[in-house]
């Protein structure tokens, strides 16, 4: 991918538990920071609930929206596990039992009852490619990836592909001041207004600390965000400049 057409991405968690707080959402936080180092912009994020419907609208509208889709949630041996469902109906596809996963898990549980809820997890979306990490199976139709919600299983899950998803990589910059947002807003609005291309925050710290207001600045192009970085200090006092602090 070129800075032309960026990856994109949208990440949608699944789970009334998350929803309603009973667990805490660890996976967007992981998931944000992973795409962004493999240069991938990550558009939107969906926290819905055990619902197959609005499973199936997310999905639909995401994937024809992003380059890539990611879910969290709802692919175990339980009744409100719906994801492989309802990513099935968001592609007008049926559940099909994969030979690979079904041996596999009857392998792995051999007693009956517990093969018995196993085996729904091998009823995967119908031409679903399948990719194990480890004991857990990475399913992926079209563009749309689904994860487990346990964190641990994700992580491991996300690592097991990791190497085919790149985009163009993020170049960064960031500016510590020790002057209030307001005497910089009218500067970092025309700068923006130049470098259009370039992505400029602003932030207040209002906590005790060696600065005021950091100023970030990201692009995919390694020159313009040294125009645009030089361009943000040419309108600024020197004796606003402090060093970033030892946590930044």
């Amino acid at each position: 991918m070129t800075p032309s057409t960026p990856t994109t991405a949208a990440i949608i968690i699944i789970g009334a538990e998350v929803l309603s707080g009973k667990v805490r959402d660890e996976n967007s936080p992981f998931l944000i920071q992973s795409l962004r180092e493999r240069g991938i912009d990550l558009k939107e994020i969906r926290t819905i609930d055990d619902d197959p419907p609005t499973i199936t609208q997310a999905v639909r509208e995401l994937s024809e929206q992003c380059t890539y889709v990611f879910t969290t949630g709802g692919i175990g041996p339980t009744h409100d596990d719906v994801t492989f469902q309802s990513v099935a109906d968001a592609f007008s596809l049926p559940l099909a039992l994969h030979p690979h996963l079904a041996q596999l898990f009857r392998e792995r549980f051999p007693e009956p009852e517990r093969q018995a809820a196993a085996l729904r997890m091998a009823q995967i979306p119908k031409g679903a490619s399948v990719q194990m990490a480890g004991f857990v199976p990475v399913v992926q139709l079209h563009n749309v990836t689904l994860f487990p919600g346990v964190p641990s299983l994700l992580r491991t899950c996300f690592d097991s592909i990791a190497d085919g998803l790149q985009g163009a990589p993020f170049f960064n910059e960031a500016l510590f001041l020790n002057v209030s947002e307001s005497r910089i807003a009218t500067h970092l609005a025309e700068v923006q207004q130049n470098f259009p291309e370039v992505t400029i925050g602003s932030y207040p710290q209002f906590e005790t600390s060696d600065y005021r207001v950091k100023v970030t600045l990201a692009s995919r192009a390694a020159r313009t965000l040294e125009q645009a970085t030089a361009a943000v200090r040419s309108g600024m006092s020197p004796a606003w400049l402090v060093g970033p602090p030892a946590n930044s």
